[in-house]
């Protein structure tokens, strides 16, 4: 592996919806019309939000994804350009139709989704430039283009470039390969019982954690966020303000390497930059706010240092929400 500069850019791969947002007092109410107080159309999914994420941070993103050439299509590539990211190798198929969702969000950042998956995207992984991940400073990957992940973290797991798979739930469980293959898994508390077939969060993740020689972690909805390196399990201790709503991003010491600005929170220990995956994500869902977009100052708020527990078991709480990525919106 020839040697990765601090600059190097970090290839998120996977999916990219249009979101159609409705903010409304309350997202769970049934039998009646909802109305409406704000509304937006803006880029989400978990691969294209992570490498927004990434470009709001300083570093140097690409997103590899597949598109429709629809008009859903157009409006989330124009995003990501106006983002700085790359999209030179999504793949934009004639004929196809975009993935798209419809989401609720109520005054409490409580939200309802409708995800359309999308129509007749090619799911080959071929034309892809796989050559690049050799430089990349991290593959940050998720599970809805399944042959695409397998090519990807497969090249990453080759070169020993970090590969840092989300592990969402979805229509199938997450493949184990796929969690064998990458270096940090991070489930969310469904997407784990989904994976390993266990309800009790510590027990899901030693039982994953079996199955895979790198990190795995998860959310556990308002309980927090917890994660397992060999040996040790791991919990950020209560207090760490920024992150009561969202996520998004990775390991600290990686953000290091392909963010510049990360380096002002030198000293953290990786449950920080854990809790800064969490803290970006869907902020233009849940902040009332009308640019909602990150900053430095707000993610360093979530950045607390992480407690370490050599040999215990029992999981300690964190004030760490669960929720799905997103786009920052441009106005």
């Amino acid at each position: 592996m020839r040697g990765r500069s601090a600059m190097a850019e970090v290839i998120c791969v996977g999916v990219v919806f249009l979101d159609h947002v409705f903010r409304v007092d309350d997202a769970t109410a049934r039998g009646h019309r909802l109305f409406a107080g704000d509304y937006t159309a803006t880029g989400g999914g978990m691969a294209a939000t992570a490498a927004v994420a990434v470009s709001r941070l300083g570093g140097r993103a690409a997103l590899w994804a597949r598109l429709g050439d629809d008009a859903a299509g157009r409006l989330i590539l124009d995003e990501l350009a106006r983002w700085s990211v790359d999209t030179t190798a999504v793949k934009v198929i004639a004929g196809a139709r975009s993935p798209t969702s419809s989401v609720t969000v109520d005054a409490a950042g409580e939200c309802r989704l409708v995800i359309y998956p999308g129509e007749g995207l090619d799911p080959s992984p071929d034309g892809l430039p796989l050559t690049r991940i050799e430089e990349a400073s991290a593959v940050p990957v998720d599970t809805r283009w399944p042959a695409g992940a397998e090519a990807v973290l497969a090249r990453a797991a080759d070169h020993r470039v970090p590969a840092l798979l989300d592990g969402e739930v979805g229509p199938v469980s997450v493949p184990a390969l796929l969690v064998a293959q990458a270096s940090h898994t991070v489930f969310s508390r469904d997407g784990l019982a989904q994976f390993t077939g266990i309800e009790d969060v510590a027990r899901g993740l030693a039982a994953a954690a079996r199955r895979t020689r790198g990190v795995v972690g998860t959310t556990a909805g308002a309980a927090g966020f917890y994660w397992f390196e060999p040996g040790i399990w791991c919990s950020p201790p209560a207090g760490a303000g920024g992150c009561g709503r969202g996520h998004a991003g990775r390991r600290r010491r990686l953000s290091r390497r392909f963010c510049p600005g990360a380096r002002r929170g030198q000293g953290r220990r990786d449950g920080g930059a854990l809790c800064q995956r969490r803290c970006l994500a869907r902020l233009h869902r849940t902040r009332p706010r009308r640019d909602p977009r990150p900053g430095r100052r707000m993610v360093d708020a979530g950045g607390q240092p992480a407690k370490r527990m050599p040999g215990r078991v029992s999981l300690r709480p964190s004030p760490v929400p669960t929720s799905r990525w997103a786009l920052p919106r441009a106005d």
